[in-house]
């Protein structure tokens, strides 16, 4: 009797593991075929949902310029320039026989609160409060960049921070060359205020277009110092 009650409790045993066994195959086939693709896409949309966002305004702002008299105005998306302080990346600049118009574009939701003095704005979305570097601070490194490429004057520079129509903004400005809009504006903001009369622009729009650097590469590693040096505020 004690021999048969050995066999069958180690048959018990064995069972007992293959059920359990069974169980964690089970459970090891869910994680990969469930759990493991949404933690991947997490991490993605982490990584390059900014990015991506980022680059859906731009499209929309690119789309708003493009309505502007080509006889007058000359469009350059995404230009990625080198001066004595390093690498500018520049959403868009419209030369103009009328000026030169940077704009920086953010494609933000929520409300954002600033003042053209600060480098630090506030966006709130929700309760939710985080701070942001300030565009116009941004976008006048960029002037910097232009002016020194061009040797030309800040008088002839016009900036401009554009904002995706959703967004809320109350900011103040105290220079009468920089302005915050939507995209829904942007055009009407480059048309109405003109900064120059006689500039020259296909020599212009032609010399920044020789010194755009498209090389990946380097674009890749301008994208990666910006996220390294700000973490999150552009």
């Amino acid at each position: 009797m004690l021999q048969v009650r050995v066999v069958q409790g180690r048959r018990v045993a064995v069972m007992r593991f293959a059920t359990v066994a069974f169980a964690q195959s089970d459970l090891t086939i869910w994680y990969v075929a469930i759990v493991l693709p949404i933690l991947i896409l997490a991490t993605i949309v982490t990584i390059w949902g900014n990015q991506i966002t980022g680059k859906a305004g731009e499209h929309w702002a690119s789309e708003e310029l493009r309505k502007l008299p080509q006889s007058e105005y000359r469009l350059l998306n995404d230009l990625v320039l080198k001066d004595s302080t390093g690498l500018h990346q520049i959403d868009h600049v419209v030369v103009s026989v009328y000026g030169i118009y940077v704009v920086e574009t953010k494609n933000y939701t929520g409300t954002i609160y600033g003042d053209s003095k600060y480098s630090e704005w506030f966006m709130y979305l929700g309760k939710n409060k985080r701070k942001i570097h300030s565009p116009l601070r941004q976008n006048y490194g960029h002037i910097q960049c232009l002016k020194e490429l061009l040797g030309l004057e800040d008088s002839v520079f016009i900036s401009i921070v554009c904002f995706a129509n959703r967004t809320k903004f109350k900011v103040k400005t105290h220079f009468d060359r920089e302005f915050v809009v939507h995209t829904n504006d942007l055009k009407s903001a480059v048309l109405d205020h003109p900064q120059c009369m006689g500039l020259d622009m296909n020599a212009v729009a032609d010399r920044l277009e020789s010194l755009n650097i498209i090389d990946k590469a380097v674009r890749h590693e301008h994208i990666r110092d910006l996220q390294n040096t700000y973490s999150g505020k552009l």
